[in-house]
């Protein structure tokens, strides 16, 4: 059953290549929805007319749920499967297949209420690798507003407010979808989140398709020499980043037509997300 709701990290160019790589990877749940979310933002508040587009899948398990880039996912499904194959052709076919999947901008997964009442965020940091903090999962304070109703793709949606990370966000949740989650890490509404976006406009998350799951998606959890940090050392590692780009470009001698590329990049990420931890 789908029901489709629209109608008619990288510093890098997108010519540079990914390459084939696998890990371990413990299943933690089995999705029994799946929703689909596109978020439109906009990252350099010096080009406001410019903003950014990337698809995710919200996977909802019994017990837990699963953020993150939906390229990334059919990425990693890839890689499972090829994991363990040892012969070039097997791993010449994946990497081809890898590489129709673009990259999206944000490679972060997030997991809800794994391990039980934690949020747990994973990212993968310009030289640093992997890294992993988690959170409580009673972090959003809603204030419901029950005078408010209105429409979303022929669902009755509710709105609440809250504020996290810096900014004031506004939720349109759907009480008829009895799903108390939603896109990023923001969750705890009776009725799933389908629309939510910042104050400013910048960041809007939407979805755009629902599917009650009929083919044994799994909700897996990568088993990666993560680096445990906190949510404040998170904000601050990527500032750090975006202020040195240069110098980590030069340590890992890159081109210097690759070295202004990052450092062009990075100048256009001065509207992150999160722009402060609360």
């Amino acid at each position: 059953m789908i029901f489709l709701f629209f109608n008619p990290i990288h510093c890098f160019s997108q010519k540079d290549k990914i390459t084939w790589s696998s890990f371990e990877r413990s299943i933690i749940d089995s999705a029994q929805y799946s929703i689909t979310y596109e978020l439109v933002f906009i990252e350099d508040t010096t080009s406001t007319r410019q903003a950014g587009h990337q698809d995710f899948s919200l996977l909802i398990g019994k017990t837990t749920s699963m953020f993150i880039g939906l390229n990334e996912y059919k990425k990693d499904s890839i890689s499972a499967i090829m994991n363990g194959q040892q012969f070039a052709s097997f791993q010449d076919a994946s990497n081809s297949l890898m590489n129709s999947f673009p990259s999206g901008r944000f490679n972060y997964i997030i997991y809800k209420n794994h391990p039980v009442d934690q949020i747990t965020f994973t990212e993968t940091f310009l030289d640093m690798g992997p890294a992993i903090y988690q959170e409580e999962m009673n972090t959003f304070k809603w204030v419901i507003d029950n005078s408010f109703t209105d429409t979303y793709n022929e669902f009755s949606v509710k709105k609440a407010t809250t504020f996290y990370g810096g900014r004031q966000w506004t939720a349109y949740f759907a009480p008829e979808i009895p799903i108390n989650d939603g896109p990023y890490k923001f969750h705890g509404l009776p009725g799933l989140i389908l629309k939510i976006h910042d104050s400013k406009m910048h960041y809007k998350f939407r979805a755009i398709s629902f599917e009650k799951e009929e083919h044994n998606r799994t909700i897996y959890f990568n088993k990666r020499n993560y680096v445990e940090i906190t949510r404040f050392k998170s904000l601050q590692i990527a500032q750090n980043i975006r202020h040195n780009i240069i110098n980590i470009a030069q340590e890992a001698q890159l081109p210097l037509e690759a070295q202004l590329r990052a450092a062009e990049s990075m100048r256009r990420r001065n509207n992150p997300i999160e722009l402060k931890a609360d």
